[in-house]
């Protein structure tokens, strides 16, 4: 059927915000969320999810996680499904299931992105990026620059 779109939540699990970032007394558990669009031009994968994080972040958050692929799975479909990823932003429980999804175009905020491949990256976003490089990641709108040089246009 035309125009036949399906949206499924995935729980991705959680982590545990410090009352130092609430503006409160007490933490707060924040879920981790992810959205899986089936459209009939493919599927699309709103969010990755924390990945396998870092020492310091996994001190300060205290992540719950909830793989990926077992999440995927649970709504009836796989990593190799997936043809492509868009990130809301970059912060660690957003994009940390990217590198899972290595040669799938991933969408990003241009201004985003930017940020995030500056050399103070990790700084400027908090330290939030644990979970990968978007330095070395070919993000869908700037490809152009990952395709081979025989590829590219001109060439």
């Amino acid at each position: 059927m035309a125009n036949d779109i399906r949206i499924r939540q995935l729980d991705l699990g959680c982590f545990i915000r410090p009352s130092s970032e609430t503006g409160g007394s007490y933490p707060r558990v924040e879920p981790v969320l992810g959205y899986l669009v089936r459209h009939e031009r493919g599927l699309l994968l709103f969010d990755t999810g924390i990945g396998t994080g870092s020492p310091e972040a996994d001190a300060h958050y205290r992540p719950h996680r909830r793989a990926l692929p077992a999440a995927l799975a649970a709504a009836g479909a796989a990593l190799a499904d997936i043809t492509l990823v868009v990130n809301c932003h970059l912060h660690f429980d957003h994009c940390g299931g990217n590198p899972l999804l290595a040669g799938t175009p991933i969408l990003v905020q241009t201004t985003e992105l930017a940020t995030a491949r500056r050399p103070d990256g990790t700084v400027v976003l908090a330290g939030q990026a644990h979970d990968f490089d978007p330095r070395r990641v070919p993000f869908a709108h700037d490809h152009a620059a990952w395709e081979p040089p025989e590829k590219r246009a001109g060439a």
